[in-house]
C-alpha cells in the first residue's frame, strides 16, 4: 500500500507537466548573431514583441498562442505551426519544426524589453531624420 502510494507520488512529481502560467509576467530577449527577438508571457500565452518599421514606428505585440511548461522546457506552436522550445536551464531556444534555428536567451522584465524596443525606435527615427520625403 505504501509502496503504491510512493510510486504514484514519484510519477506525479517527475512526469506531470508544470502548469502553464508560472512564467507569466516574465520576458525573454533572445539573440542569434546580431538578431534579437523578444517574447513576453502573460495569462498562459506567449507574445512576440518587435518594432514595426513602417510609419508611424511602433511596438507590435503578436499573440503566438498558449504555451506549455514542464520541468525541463517551455514550448509553444504559433499560427504558422512553427514549434518553439525553450530549455529552462540553458535558456537555449530552438525555433522551427526541426529546431534548426537556435537562439540564446536572457530573462528580461517587460520594462527592460520595452526600453530595448524603444531604443530601436529611436535609432530608426534618427536614421529617418535626413529623409527628403
Amino acid at each position: 500500500m505504501i509502496r503504491t502510494l510512493l510510486t504514484i507520488l514519484i510519477i506525479t512529481f517527475f512526469i506531470t507537466p508544470v502548469h502553464a502560467g508560472e512564467v507569466d509576467g516574465k520576458g525573454l530577449e533572445c539573440t542569434r548573431g546580431d538578431e534579437q527577438i523578444y517574447y513576453r508571457f502573460s495569462e498562459g500565452r506567449v507574445f512576440l514583441l518587435q518594432v514595426i518599421d513602417k510609419t508611424p514606428l511602433r511596438i507590435s505585440e503578436n499573440d503566438l498562442g498558449l504555451y506549455y511548461a514542464s520541468v525541463e522546457k517551455i514550448w509553444w506552436t504559433d499560427q504558422l505551426t512553427m514549434h518553439t522550445e525553450l530549455y529552462r536551464k540553458s535558456l537555449k531556444l530552438d525555433y522551427g519544426n526541426s529546431g534548426l534555428i537556435n537562439y540564446i536567451c536572457q530573462v528580461r522584465t517587460p520594462e527592460e524589453i520595452e526600453t530595448a524596443l524603444q531604443k530601436e525606435i529611436d535609432a530608426l527615427k534618427e536614421k529617418m531624420k535626413d529623409n527628403k520625403i
